[in-house]
């Protein structure tokens, strides 16, 4: 439950100490290019410096208070200079689509795609910060919550688990009321009032749910193990499954409704589809990895970072890529089919054509998809052969 009680609290760190990151990055720019230039060159030689020099490895573990804080305080500081990087190089590939949209006339298309990818990149760097900042913030309550737990006896022990339990459930309760209401799942939010009262109202069944379940808790034994891990695999498993049952098309067909015509949707429903798609078969790599390496690699001494680093990783970072252009060519095909629903790209255009009895232009395009597609299936097997 002290996962669940830090997991707000790393998720508002990291995205404020980024979304920081970010405007401080787009300041240098903004002062010179050739300063942004010089800086993006210190910051990545100084997070070379501070992740793989020093005395003790980011790798190793150690008993040691202070070494064991230096090399947070490492892995911090090293986090945020590549995250300014990352920033710096997404601003500056935003300026170059610019100019070459504005250069090519022809081919502009080049310089929008540069452009949108990197302001994709930029706008996502905090979110994706504030979820890994999310994770560690979790992964240090659960070792830290187990470990006071584990060393107390009798009563003390029910106390600080009954009080875990109570915020842990409380703060679980109101993200779940919370997030029903931000998506108006059947009209809820249309019947609930808004700021504080709103807040208040969220409040009570999740304090309700708190109690009971600290109450819980104080009847069963503090150094009792429970399988999160088995309940997480079950339910995002499960998400995985129901995104997966939905055709791309039909999601095509609700999104286009939610966020209108356009390629936002397609976009949307093809991400939705392949996120599900890659997640289970990414999954299952994982199960199925051979015990012989990390047996080995247990033998020597290796913790479980040391473990997944030398011993899981080599084994499905082949599979993982070649899944990742299988799904990117399922994408370029099944583009076409969402555009016929609303959501834009050349599918969308060919499907007006036709509409309009304009077969000249639709059949040119059906020849530039059949073109486009052949292409990239070429190319995408010729680089999974090469990989796997």
């Amino acid at each position: 439950m002290a996962a669940l009680i830090l997991v707000p609290v790393g998720a508002f760190l990291a995205l404020y100490v980024t979304d920081g990151i970010v405007d401080l990055s787009d300041w240098v720019i903004a002062q010179s290019i050739w300063l942004g230039v010089a800086a993006l060159v210190v910051v990545m030689g100084l997070a070379w410096v501070v992740l793989r020099v020093g005395r003790l490895s980011l790798t190793e573990t150690t008993t040691n208070l202070g070494l064991r804080i230096i090399k947070l305080l490492r892995l911090l500081v090293g986090t945020a200079l590549i995250l300014f990087a990352v920033a710096m190089v997404a601003q500056y590939f935003i300026l170059i689509g610019a100019w070459l949209r504005d250069a090519l006339e022809a081919v502009a298309f080049v310089g929008n795609f540069i452009n949108v990818l990197a302001g994709f990149v930029r706008v996502l760097l905090p979110a994706f910060a504030g979820f890994a900042g999310a994770m560690m913030a979790a992964s240090f309550g659960h070792r830290a919550g187990q470990e006071v737990v584990m060393n107390l006896e009798g009563s003390v022990a029910k106390v600080i688990t009954a009080v875990l339990t109570f915020f842990g459930s409380f703060i679980l309760v109101f993200a779940l009321l919370y997030a029903v209401n931000w998506i108006c799942l059947l009209g809820v939010c249309h019947n609930l009032p808004e700021t504080t009262p709103l807040f208040v109202i969220l409040a009570v069944p999740a304090l309700i749910v708190g109690l009971l379940t600290a109450v819980l808790s104080v009847r069963s034994s503090p150094q009792k193990q429970f399988g999160t891990g088995f309940v997480t695999y079950t339910i995002m498993r499960g998400i995985l499954n129901g995104l997966r049952s939905i055709e791309p098309v039909i999601m095509g067909f609700v999104l286009v409704v939610w966020v209108g015509l356009g390629p936002f949707a397609g976009v949307l429903a093809l991400m939705l589809h392949s996120i599900a798609d890659l997640g289970k078969l990414f999954s299952e790599q994982v199960e199925n990895i051979a015990e012989g390496p990390v047996e080995a690699i247990t033998a020597t001494g290796a913790n479980r970072l040391q473990t997944i680093v030398f011993a899981v990783i080599p084994q499905i970072v082949p599979h993982y890529i070649a899944f990742a252009f299988y799904r990117w060519d399922i994408n370029v095909r099944m583009s076409t089919i969402i555009g016929f629903v609303g959501g834009g790209g050349i599918g969308f255009v060919l499907f007006r054509n036709t509409n309009l009895t304009q077969y000249r232009q639709a059949a040119v395009m059906v020849i530039a998809i059949a073109a486009v597609v052949i292409t990239l299936d070429y190319f995408s097997s010729k680089l999974r052969r090469s990989i796997t």
